[in-house]
This record gives structure tokens, C-alpha cells and sequence, in this order.
């Protein structure tokens, strides 16, 4: 009798179990549902804890190793001379600086909860270094990186360093990709759009600047109109198809 209580006792704890974890699931279904809608929506979406505090570290560290040799003049003379000129480090180039982690699969298997099927995009995907003097002016992914050819396709950009408000490293104009998808297509030498032309199209209206912590990310479309303004911090930004 008592192996029958406690079997029924079982049972019940089971069924508790399954009836919370079937509404955890519907929860999460939900949240990401509501995140997608605001991403087709706005064009951009913050993602908090988009990368846990283990992988953050580790795109810490891979960023802090890379930029050392190449600062100090290691790896192929054509990477580094890359590197000091804007910063960028291609996810290609990292094992020319004698990093084997698999960060590709890593960010995959953060995005595709929130996207849906989806690969990354390595030759477009990098690692970039913000230094004082740098600032890259309004321009949309489709066109300066080029991702025209893989279109859906989506940038995760996540920070490594706090950034936002009085740390200020990206901004953009939340429902400009409707827009911008209907412009001519720009060829990635041409120079980005200015400042004035973005105020004519959009005036001052729905541009943000995020407010960011490592972990977090921000999902943009490829046609979501952006600028990057001056400030020393490193990112991170992978595009995915």
C-alpha cells in the first residue's frame, strides 16, 4: 500500500512536471514568436543574454588574442595591414592567428531559436575594433557588406565591451529596412549614405542608439539603416542567411 502511495505520489509530481514544463515551452514559443514579429516589424531586435557568460568570454578572448598579433605584426602581412587600416578581423582569417574555436556553430545555435533555420555567413561575418578616430557613416548591410546575394539575411551584432548612451557605438532608425529595401542597390565601394540624405528620408524620428552589455545582441534585416559612431570598443557582428 505504502509502494502504491508513493508510485501514485510518482505519478502526480511527473504529471505536475510535464503540465509545467508543456507551459514553460508555450512561454518561450511566445516570447520568441513576440520577438520575430518585432524584428519583421522594426527591422531590428535586442536579445538579451543572447550569449551566455562562458561564450562571451570566450569571443573576449579570441578578440583580445587575434588583435595582440596582429597589432603586434604577426599573421599574414595582407590581414594585418587590414587590421590597422579599419579594425576588421574576418571570421575566415581567424586561423591565421591560431584560433580553432568553432565560433560559427556557436552563434548558430543561438539563432536559430529566434530566426528559424539558419547558416551563417562566414566571409561576412568578423570580428571589428572601433578605435577613436572611427566612425563608419549610414549605410545598410545589403549594400556595404554585401549581402544582397543571401538575402533573407539577418546581422547578429553582439558587443564585447558595454556600449550605449554615454558609451555610444551603434545607432539606427528602427523601421527603415520597409524603406530602404525599395531604394537602388548601392555597390560596397560606393560611400555610405549622408547624414543629410538619412534626415530627408527620415527626418529625427525612431533612431536609437542601444543600449548594450556582452552577452546581449542586436538582430538587424540586412536592409535596417545603420551608423557606427566614435568610440574604442570591440564587436563582434555575424551575418546569417
Amino acid at each position: 500500500m505504502a509502494l502504491f502511495s508513493e508510485r501514485v505520489s510518482m505519478l502526480e509530481v511527473q504529471n505536475r512536471a510535464l503540465i509545467k514544463s508543456a507551459g514553460e515551452r508555450t512561454q518561450r514559443i511566445s516570447k520568441l514568436e513576440c520577438e520575430l514579429g518585432v524584428l519583421e516589424r522594426d527591422g531590428a531586435q535586442i536579445i538579451r543574454n543572447f550569449l551566455s557568460c562562458d561564450e562571451i568570454k570566450i569571443f573576449q578572448d579570441v578578440a583580445t588574442s587575434v588583435y595582440q598579433k596582429a597589432d603586434a605584426g604577426e599573421g599574414p602581412q595582407a590581414i594585418v595591414d587590414n587590421v590597422r587600416a579599419w579594425g576588421g578581423l574576418g571570421f575566415p582569417w581567424l586561423s591565421d592567428f591560431g584560433c580553432t574555436i568553432n565560433l560559427a556553430e556557436m552563434i548558430e545555435r543561438r539563432a536559430k531559436p529566434i530566426i528559424g533555420p539558419c547558416h551563417l555567413v562566414p566571409k561576412i561575418s568578423l570580428f571589428r575594433r572601433f578605435e577613436h578616430w572611427c566612425a563608419v557613416d549610414w549605410h545598410i548591410d545589403a549594400d556595404g557588406a554585401d549581402t544582397k546575394a543571401h538575402d533573407p539575411c539577418f546581422n547578429v551584432w553582439t558587443p564585447l565591451a558595454s556600449v550605449g548612451c554615454d558609451r555610444p557605438s551603434l545607432e539606427l532608425i528602427r523601421g527603415s529596412h520597409q524603406a530602404m529595401r525599395r531604394e537602388p542597390v548601392l555597390s560596397p565601394t560606393a560611400p555610405p549614405r549622408s547624414s543629410e540624405w538619412i534626415v530627408a528620408k527620415f527626418g529625427d524620428l525612431n533612431r536609437e542608439t542601444p543600449q548594450l552589455e556582452p552577452g546581449d545582441a542586436l538582430i538587424t534585416t540586412s536592409c535596417t539603416a545603420h551608423s557606427y559612431c566614435r568610440t574604442r570598443k570591440a564587436a563582434s557582428a555575424a551575418n546569417f542567411v
